[in-house]
Formats: structure tokens, sequence, C-alpha cells
């Protein structure tokens, strides 16, 4: 008789490459335990947004980001790739990973909680997430808790990492 290993998915926006080495450093740990682990970056593909984030370091920086801000306000969607991993399976915990942009969910993330495949992927499963920034994650988990609930999953909890930087840090 063998114990099958528990599922986790990993759906995740890295641009800066932050958010992805914490997906690789939980992922490795959670293999290091025995889980079987996929990792899923989606890709940024929208056509009036998606091209702001195509190479570091960016051109026009400031008008790039602040550009986004009317988008993040409104909490709008936009075209993502999604990998084959991330459109169906059957997984015991599933874990979004996001950087915070102008204090809520990165475009590409909220996008894919939006879409069908999200919805086959969360129906009835436990998920959390992990937000990267300087500061202000709280929105951010909490905007991944509401849309991952409406998807149909069921909320396990969030943490977040702050990124290298002039920060107060509130963890005293």
């Amino acid at each position: 008789m063998s114990e099958e290993r528990p599922r986790v998915l990993f759906v995740y926006y890295t641009f800066t490459q932050q958010t992805g080495m914490v997906v690789d450093a939980i992922a490795e740990e959670l293999t290091a335990q025995g889980c079987s682990v996929s990792k899923c970056v989606l890709e940024f593909r929208d056509a009036h947004y998606g091209g702001r984030f195509t190479s570091l370091p960016m051109s026009w920086p400031i008008w790039n980001i602040v550009g986004m801000l009317p988008a993040q306000m409104r909490r709008k969607t936009g075209d993502i790739g999604i990998p084959l991993e991330a459109q169906q399976g059957d997984y015991d915990l599933v874990v979004f990973g996001s950087p915070t942009w102008w204090l809520t969910t990165c475009m590409p993330v909220r996008s894919y909680l939006h879409s069908p495949a999200a919805k086959s992927v969360l129906a009835g499963k436990p998920f959390a997430a992990v937000s990267v920034s300087r500061r202000y994650y709280k929105g951010n988990l909490g905007d991944i808790r509401k849309l991952g609930e409406r998807a149909g999953g069921t909320w396990a909890g969030g943490t977040h990492f702050v990124s290298d930087g002039n920060q107060v840090s509130s963890m005293a």
C-alpha cells in the first residue's frame, strides 16, 4: 500500500523575481516534507499593461508604474497566460504568490482569480497566499482571500515577506 503525497500548487506572478524566490524557498521546504509541488508562473500578456513588465531595468519606470495606478485602483483584470497545471487538477493546497501593487494584488494574480481556471482548481480546496512587498501587504492578502473564496476555495491563511529597502518595520 503506497501513501499518496500531498499535492501543492503555487500560482504566482513575479517581475523582479522576489516573489519567485519566496515561492522557490517555500516549495523546496514542502518538497523536503514529502509534498508533490507544482509551480506555475503567470504570464502577463495584456496588450495595454503587460508590455511595461517585459525587462529590467524599466525604461521610464516612474511613468510605467504610475500608469498602472488607475487600473489597480479599479481592480481591473487583464490578459494572462495560465500554465496547464494551473487550469485544472486535484490539489490538496493552492498557494498564491503576489507582489503588492498599489495596496492590492497584482493584476496578473487578480486576473487568474477571476478566471474559470481558478474556479476549477479551487473548487472546495484550501488555499493560502504569500505577499511580497515593502509594506501594505494586508490589502493584497485580503483581496486574494476575497477572490479565492468567491472562486470556491477555502481560506487557509496568508503571510508576507518584506523586500529589502528603506522601510520601518511594523513587526516589533
